[in-house]
């Protein structure tokens, strides 16, 4: 069983709190566009283009802490009817898939980040380079994947145990 306060959960805090301020900064960004717009007809340009980048890295870096909280939107309908074990069995084998679509999640946005580096890919309104933005999704992405991880081992803990946590 791991422990509630290791390193991969400190690092998910930080992903979470990166993936606040970087909430903010898209919320500001949106009042400033749309306060020039209506009141000054001067809207800050490329500010759509950049609240999607925002938007991508935002969404993966808040689902890691989401994983981490157990707030995952679960269907326990099967769960009345099994034994405990059953249902962490169950738990294990979506743990395992889920960590198999992650890393691969991993895997492909750094490679488009590795390939939009060498073209040299930019964003059409602003002229932004693309690649940081496939590396933070990668990053975003590895941190989901290592709280995956360590709710499928502690998912298989009580699966194997004596006694397993109800």
């Amino acid at each position: 069983m791991i422990s509630e306060d290791n390193i991969i959960h400190r690092l998910t805090g930080w992903a979470f709190s990166a993936g606040m301020i970087w909430v903010l900064v898209m919320m500001v960004l949106t009042a400033v566009d749309v306060t020039g717009r209506y009141l000054f007809s001067a809207p800050v340009k490329g500010s759509l283009e950049l609240s999607e980048f925002m938007l991508a890295v935002f969404g993966m870096l808040g689902m890691a802490y989401t994983q981490r909280m157990g707030a995952n939107v679960k269907v326990r309908i099967l769960e009345k009817f099994l034994p405990r074990r059953a249902v962490l069995a169950l738990d294990s084998l979506t743990f395992a898939l889920s960590l198999g679509v992650v890393l691969l999640l991993v895997y492909q946005s750094w490679v488009m980040g590795i390939e939009e580096y060498h073209y040299g890919t930019t964003s059409d309104s602003l002229g932004v380079p693309l690649y940081p933005f496939h590396f933070l999704l990668s990053l975003a992405c590895l941190v989901l994947a290592l709280e995956l991880l360590v709710s499928l081992v502690n998912s298989l803990h009580g699966v194997f145990a004596k006694n397993p946590p109800s």
